[in-house]
């Protein structure tokens, strides 16, 4: 599955940083949760809200 999204919020005190979907699915927006310790992989993990 691909989303294609833009940036609209981030944070240098943690690790979540949210995205606006460019989509007309449910999920407007999703919040990455991405970890320092999963850096190397070509994934990220997203939790979507709805």
């Amino acid at each position: 599955m691909v989303f294609f999204s833009r940036i609209i919020g981030t944070s240098e005190w943690s690790r979540f940083d949210m995205y606006r979907l460019a989509g007309r699915g449910e999920a407007r927006f999703v919040l990455d949760v991405q970890a320092d310790l999963l850096d190397a992989l070509g994934n990220r993990i997203v939790v979507p809200f709805l």
